[in-house]
């Protein structure tokens, strides 16, 4: 388990007084892990054919676990700007889906529970969608919020490299 660089705190303040606590947290706690080791495609693809087969294996695995390898020093820096962006990008991908999973389904109520004896013209085809998020009173998500966050995302990508770059400049000792 790493310590954490010192260089990292004003990271992992910034996303908590920026009320993105969860991020920090997650900053931190992925310092401390390190880096997980993957396992090799081919026992992947091993273990794959043994459940779709559902042949139960015939022996436990008598490998010894991989532990995770340590981030130290400047790695720190480098994979805290990286987990960030690819972390607050995959957020906003994930909130797009859904996003677009619930205007399926309203398009679909829309369609089902259309009044028949309004004109076609006052029939709308795109019912507007708008998430509410709890906790944050007026603030509403739609495609056009999602959009610019992901945007902002590639903006504060930028950002970090550079924050990146200036903080390995410093030294910790």
């Amino acid at each position: 388990m790493a310590v954490l660089d010192p260089r990292l705190l004003p990271l992992v303040e910034t996303l908590a007084g920026a009320g993105a606590d969860w991020l920090a947290f997650e900053v931190v706690d992925g310092v401390r892990r390190g880096r997980e080791a993957l396992e090799p495609e081919e026992q992947l693809r091993a273990a794959r054919e043994k459940v779709r087969s559902r042949h139960p294996p015939d022996r436990l695995s008598a490998d010894i676990p991989v532990l995770p390898e340590a981030i130290l020093g400047d790695d720190q820096i480098v994979w805290a700007a990286n987990y960030v962006a690819a972390r607050l990008d995959a957020v906003l991908a994930d909130l797009e889906a859904g996003y677009a999973m619930i205007e399926a389904i309203a398009e679909n109520s829309a369609f089902t529970f259309k009044q028949p004896d309004l004109a076609q013209s006052e029939v709308t085809t795109d019912p507007p969608v708008k998430i509410s998020l709890v906790g944050q009173e007026g603030d509403l998500v739609d495609r056009s919020s999602i959009a610019a966050g992901r945007e902002g995302v590639l903006s504060l990508s930028n950002a970090l490299a550079r924050w990146s770059l200036a903080a390995r400049a410093r030294s910790f000792l």
